[in-house]
């Protein structure tokens, strides 16, 4: 089962001060993870308890890798 839901959305850089979107399927390589430790978070997916997972956002600091 996966581990991590990931949420894209929005960021204002701290390089640059500029809004950014980074998608959920963006945060993927961000944080390094394998296929079956993730699922992207949706209102859609039925049947799941979200409550079982990690959440995942995109980060204002850019500190990103591997979350364990």
């Amino acid at each position: 089962m996966p581990k991590y839901a990931l949420h894209g959305g929005f960021v204002i850089s701290r390089n640059d001060g500029d809004e950014h979107f980074v998608s959920a399927v963006k945060l993927i390589d961000l944080y390094e993870l394998r296929p079956d430790e993730y699922c992207l978070w949706s209102t859609n997916n039925y049947g799941r308890v979200w409550e079982d997972y990690v959440h995942l956002y995109p980060r204002v600091d850019g500190n990103y890798g591997r979350p364990d």
